[in-house]
């Protein structure tokens, strides 16, 4: 029995060869799932598992969060480049310029100023002054005495809030 070319035998060759090109390709895809659901199982831990969150530098600021701060100018942020702020709070909803030590402050985070500081934020003595009001305003207390290295002692009692103003209007230094 001779199979000629085009007969019913080698039809049905090709069409297995058509299948199994087809379903290749999503058992193979199928058990690299099931791989890779097995080791996040066993290695839950190992980096490829892990999520990143990138945090952006004003939300960094804001949080506190000192690493994020310190990897931020680390890859090259300017401490003393204006960032866009804007907040209900602060800002009363308005898009501002603010410096990130203004953010730092008008938010509380200490240990974010603390790392701006150190790390090529300029704070003259006039800047350090209001940026204690603002803290004071503010109701950061613990702030005050990180930045009376650079303007001295200021006298709070002069730096009340005006009724119904945000905290950051604009009219600061920056």
């Amino acid at each position: 029995m001779s199979m000629r070319p085009g007969g019913a035998g080698e039809t049905l060759v090709r069409d297995r060869h058509l299948t199994g090109l087809v379903l290749l390709p999503a058992v193979v895809a199928g058990l690299v799932l099931v791989g890779l659901v097995l080791a996040s199982r066993l290695f839950p831990a190992a980096a490829i598992f892990q999520v990143s969150r990138a945090v952006p530098f004003e939300e960094a600021l804001r949080t506190d969060e000192e690493e994020t701060v310190f990897e931020a100018i680390r890859a090259g942020t300017d401490p003393n480049l204006a960032i866009e702020v804007r907040d209900a709070a602060l800002t009363g909803g308005r898009t501002i310029r603010a410096l990130p030590v203004t953010l730092a402050v008008a938010t509380g985070s200490e240990h974010a100023l603390q790392v701006l500081l150190g790390h090529g934020a300029v704070v003259d003595a006039a800047r350090a002054a209001w940026l204690q009001c603002l803290a004071a305003r503010a109701g950061w207390p613990a702030i005050v005495p990180v930045l009376t290295p650079f303007g001295g002692a200021v006298d709070l009692s002069g730096c009340g809030a005006v009724a119904g103003a945000p905290l950051l209007d604009g009219q600061g230094p920056d």
